[in-house]
């Protein structure tokens, strides 16, 4: 876009905005040249925009269009202006922030307290929930949730990460039980599942490069999945658990996994925040932390 294009889309707005040419001199310029700007801009187009008379003028319906158009490309430069101007400041204030119980008490609390090592202008709080919080009604700057969320609007999601869901058991229940050779063998087991909102969230696999959802029978089930980890390795079932909350138990043996040929892909990590026109300097800065250190696996 030539820089007179973009000056007489501006004079074009602002006399809009304003309903005439002269109340339109905030831009600095003459009536005359804003007069000039728009007619030169309208023979560009070979359109009329503005019904004009001696008192004030009014956009035509192409005008209107047009307007509209002409407004939100300013707007996403003035924006673009703001975003860079944003980088340059120093995250300062409180975040307040919500984040699933397991991941914000294992991989969250080091990269947090980096964080505020790094800015000490700024304070956290957060609150852990498997729970999806209201991030608008009740404040918070941002959130972290497993898999992608549902569509809204109001908020923006990024993938800061992921994480890989493994299926285990203690070998002292694989011996008693045996071990499962493929997802449908789970109908013999006792499955722990994770609940959400009270209902069971089904077990993902990957069987003939397709993805498929298992849901088994099980005498227990939790919306914890610490809890969930002590009955696995107290040997009463089979469990499917994010790999950092798993790992330990599995490179002591406390765990074994299985089902590895069937395992799933992993589920994207996502940070949450609400779509506001400028994302503030601190959102912004731990967003970007969590995806340098986190990359494409939590």
């Amino acid at each position: 876009m030539e820089l007179n294009n973009l000056n007489d889309m501006t004079a074009f707005v602002a006399s809009v905005k304003s309903g005439s040419f002269t109340a339109a001199k905030q831009l600095g310029l003459t009536r005359s040249t804003i007069g000039k700007r728009i007619a030169r801009l309208e023979a560009r187009l070979n359109v009329r925009l503005l019904q004009r008379n001696t008192r004030n003028l009014a956009p035509t319906d192409e005008g209107r269009l047009f307007y509209e158009r002409c407004t939100a490309v300013l707007e996403e430069l003035e924006n673009a202006e703001q975003c860079l101007a944003q980088r340059s400041i120093e995250p300062q204030g409180r975040l307040k922030i919500s984040a699933p119980l397991v991941l914000g008490k294992t991989i969250l609390p080091p990269l947090l307290a980096d964080f505020l090592h790094r800015y000490p202008q700024t304070s956290i709080e957060l609150s852990l929930t498997d729970d999806y919080a209201d991030l608008i009604s009740d404040g918070y700057d941002l959130a972290l949730r497993n898999g992608n969320p549902p569509q809204c609007d109001s908020l923006i999601a990024r993938t800061v990460g992921s994480q890989q869901m493994l299926t285990c058991a203690a070998p002292g229940y694989l011996v008693q039980h045996g071990t499962p050779q493929s997802p449908d063998d789970l109908a013999r087991h006792q499955c722990l599942h994770f609940l959400h909102g009270g209902r069971v969230s089904r077990w993902r696999f990957q069987q003939k490069g397709k993805e498929t959802a298992f849901q088994g029978c099980g005498r227990f089930s939790a919306d914890n999945g610490e809890a969930l980890l002590e009955l696995a390795l107290s040997a009463f079932g089979i469990v499917q658990l994010p790999h950092y909350l798993v790992q330990t138990a599995l490179d002591s043996g406390s765990l074994k996994s299985v089902l590895s040929d069937f395992q799933p892909k992993p589920v994207p990590v996502m940070a949450v925040y609400p779509s506001r026109k400028q994302l503030s300097p601190k959102v912004r800065a731990l967003v970007d932390m969590m995806g340098e250190a986190w990359g494409k696996a939590v």
